[in-house]
């Protein structure tokens, strides 16, 4: 398997084979098996997988959200997979959650869902301790902290 990304500049990350900047993800959707969105929500992801970027996959490749909903249209999700653009939808997060109980993508066969906890892992909490501790050591050195929310970026 092959694993690329993209991100606001394309600075190499480990564990990708390919990274590209931030304007330049929509080319390797179509050669995409698999297509996960982790990135947040901010006004320029809002509605970022559209009609035009479902089209884009390959009608064998599956969509992951476990982001943020409102990164979906879900109108243009549910046409796709209704109508086979793409084979299916593993969808962690909706725009209205939770998912109400008329949601057509209940219904549908190639949507698998679940709620909204793919953040949970057995190690999650280990992980929390672990940052929190590390970034309490370098404050207390004032040393530079890790996973600082820039709030002009939005996150």
């Amino acid at each position: 398997m092959q694993i690329w990304g993209s991100r606001r500049n394309s600075e190499p990350l480990p564990n990708f084979d390919k990274i590209v900047g931030a304007n330049e993800w929509k080319a390797l959707v179509p050669e995409a098996d698999y297509v996960v969105i982790a990135t947040p929500l901010t006004p320029e992801t809002k509605g970022l997988i559209n009609a035009e970027t479902l089209r884009l996959m390959r009608k064998s490749a599956y969509l992951i959200n476990i982001a943020r909903g409102a990164i979906v249209d879900e109108n243009a999700l549910l046409t796709a997979l209704r109508a086979g653009w793409i084979a299916g939808a593993g969808l962690d997060t909706f725009e209205t959650e939770p998912l109400p109980t008329e949601s057509p993508f209940w219904s549908l066969p190639n949507a698998f869902i679940t709620p909204h906890c793919s953040a949970l892992t057995p190690q999650l909490r280990s992980r929390i301790v672990k940052l929190f501790l590390d970034n309490l050591t370098s404050y207390q050195r004032g040393e530079k902290l890790r996973n600082i929310v820039d709030k002009n970026v939005g996150y």
